[in-house]
This record gives C-alpha cells, sequence and structure tokens, in this order.
C-alpha cells in the first residue's frame, strides 16, 4: 500500500489564534531573541555613524548633510530611548555570559588540577605521608 499525496497543497499563511494573551506570547521570548534584537538596535545606530564617517570621503558637505538626519533621528525621545535600553541590556546579558563562562572555567580548573597534580605523585610516596 503506497501513501497518496495530498490532492492540493496549502500554501496560505498559518492562521493565529487571536485569543492567544500576551503573557503566552512573552514567554516565548528568549534570551537569544533579546540580544538579537538589542544588537541589531545598536548595529543600526553604528552603522549609521560609520556611514556618516564614510560620507566624508566624498565631501564635508556631503558628511555635514546627512549628519542632520542622523542626529535628527537619533534624538527622537522613543528612538533615543531604544538605543539607550538596548545598550544597557546587551551589555548586562554579556556581563551575564560572561560570568558562566568564568564560572565554568573556573569549576573545571579547580577539578582538574588537582587531579592532575595526583596522578604526577608516586603512589608509594603518597601512601607514606598518609
Amino acid at each position: 500500500m503506497t501513501a497518496q499525496a495530498p490532492a492540493y497543497v496549502d500554501v496560505r499563511a498559518p492562521r493565529i489564534d487571536r485569543n492567544l494573551k500576551l503573557s503566552v506570547l512573552l514567554r516565548s521570548i528568549g534570551v537569544r531573541q533579546v540580544r538579537l534584537a538589542t544588537g541589531l538596535v545598536m548595529f543600526t545606530y553604528i552603522f549609521s555613524h560609520f556611514f556618516n564617517h564614510a560620507l566624508g570621503n566624498i565631501s564635508y558637505e556631503t558628511m555635514e548633510s546627512w549628519l542632520r538626519y542622523h542626529v535628527w533621528w537619533w534624538r527622537i525621545p522613543i528612538v533615543n530611548y531604544t538605543l539607550y535600553t538596548a545598550a544597557v541590556i546587551h551589555f548586562s546579558l554579556g556581563l551575564v555570559f560572561l560570568s558562566m563562562i568564568v564560572s565554568i572555567m573556573t569549576g573545571l580548573f579547580s577539578g582538574f588540577a588537582p587531579a592532575w597534580t595526583a596522578s604526577r605523585l608516586d603512589p608509594v610516596a603518597a601512601l607514606r605521608y598518609e
């Protein structure tokens, strides 16, 4: 018996349940998504900043005219708060990740260093001082 292919392929977008609560949607957001979003906000700022520097290769006037738009956009209060909040969150999550790496490396070192030192000892000499 062979499996039969469906007569049609449904290419429509998946249906979204309109009854989902905000708490259910927020639970699906993880640390990776937060770091990605905050990183993209900071990348956008840094890209526009360096783009302004690159326009200085064309002319000083071009760089100055772009600077007006750059400053106008990043000084809008909600955009400014978003940038600073993204920087703080991204930096904080980076510190959490760094502290986890340091604690893992400390645990591995403090576990392997005594074992490695003990493996280099002569068993008879080590038991003599017991």
